[in-house]
């Protein structure tokens, strides 16, 4: 028998302490329950989670606990739209955050001194392009952005923006429109050989495709469990995670191809897997999976599984999260002076809304 005592000089907290030895002597005896502290995986407290909210068009910046640092960004000025329908994020080395906006068209940059540019849109000129509704996007190792077009009616497309190394970048299609390989293309990843996978988000098709560095697509894998694959991401060993959206569930392909159930709820009633969307690995192969349905977000690990983050109720920190990108802290930072931040042609200035994530930050403390 195992008990606890507590030292107090305030008489009044007698029976409150006496209540609390009992009950502790209760559980240690009893054999099947235990106090011991459950493990924690290990994490890297210099990253941060930037998370599109393709509803409530904001993105939300979440600490590597999965606490709510702030709004990172959202449209704060009247009829100036930055975020419509935000899907796809991606970072840069530098700092700068990449945003797909399925509702208008474009691709936004926030740049780490608090600028905003528009990197395409649907006026952009794309040699052989046939439309533009940009989703999923992925860097490459040499700082090259992907972006899958889900070319409304059409197969779609795999789009390429090569950088230049100075902040410049010029597009083209990648992969062209192949019935065959393509089918509303959603999500991308590469692999350490850098092969490009797409998840294939038609529910006719239900795959995963590979495109080489040189171009060459193949179909990579496919089942009968995969209902509208989204989201994907690659753990060291090289290994797939798929989301598919309709099913609740998350499948892992092996560098073979073949695919075995990660993780999965029960669809009628979801508790950690609840349309998920976007997903996303750590340096440590811990798994995030952004739940669109429920406005949540579940992490799995090799100690087990958590409940990474979750809106309160009120749509202030996910609303209808779709994509997440996981960034450095030291790189997302940074607060410019008003007058450093203007940008040529008139773009809109986000200081107010760093200053605002950087306020909710540091609790109260001056920040801008």
């Amino acid at each position: 028998m195992t008990s606890i005592s507590i030292r107090s000089s305030r008489r009044n907290f007698g029976r409150a302490l006496l209540t609390l030895t009992l009950a502790i002597t209760v559980l240690t005896t009893c054999p099947s329950h235990s106090l011991a502290v459950r493990p924690q995986p290990q994490r890297d407290p210099d990253i941060t989670f930037l998370v599109t909210n393709n509803s409530g068009n904001s993105i939300e910046q979440l600490d590597y606990l999965g606490n709510d640092v702030g709004t990172f960004a959202q449209n704060i000025l009247p009829g100036n739209i930055i975020l419509n329908v935000p899907y796809g994020i991606a970072t840069d080395a530098a700092g700068n955050v990449f945003v797909s906006n399925f509702g208008s068209k474009t691709i936004k940059r926030f740049s780490p001194g608090g600028g905003v540019t528009t990197l395409a849109d649907a006026q952009t000129v794309i040699p052989g392009s046939a439309g533009f509704n940009p989703i999923g996007m992925v860097f490459d190792s040499a700082g090259n952005l992907y972006v899958a077009d889900a070319v409304l009616n059409q197969p779609g497309q795999i789009l390429k923006f090569t950088s230049d190394g100075a902040g410049g970048f010029t597009p083209s299609v990648f992969f062209a429109t192949n019935p065959l390989i393509l089918a509303q293309p959603f999500g991308l990843a590469f692999d350490h050989s850098g092969n490009l996978y797409v998840s294939n988000s038609d529910t006719n098709s239900n795959s995963i495709a590979r495109i080489t560095p040189a171009g060459v697509g193949s179909i990579f894998a496919k089942n009968d469990i995969l209902a509208k694959p989204t989201g994907l991401a690659f753990d060291s060993a090289d290994n797939l995670y798929v989301a598919s959206f309709n099913n609740d569930l998350i499948e892992a392909i092996d560098p073979g191809g073949n695919l075995s159930t990660y993780a999965q709820d029960d669809v009628n009633a979801p508790t950690f897997l609840n349309g998920p969307i976007g997903l996303a690995m750590d340096q440590f192969d811990n798994l995030y999976a952004v739940n669109h349905n429920s406005a949540s977000i579940t992490e799995f690990t090799s100690v087990g599984m958590f409940g990474f983050a979750s809106d309160p109720g009120d749509g202030s920190v996910l609303s209808g999260p779709a994509f997440v990108s996981i960034a450095s802290t030291s790189s997302l930072t940074a607060v410019p002076e008003p007058a450093s931040a203007m940008l040529a042609g008139g773009a809109v200035l986000m200081v107010a809304v760093y200053c605002l994530r950087r306020k909710k930050a540091m609790r109260g403390k001056t920040a801008c």
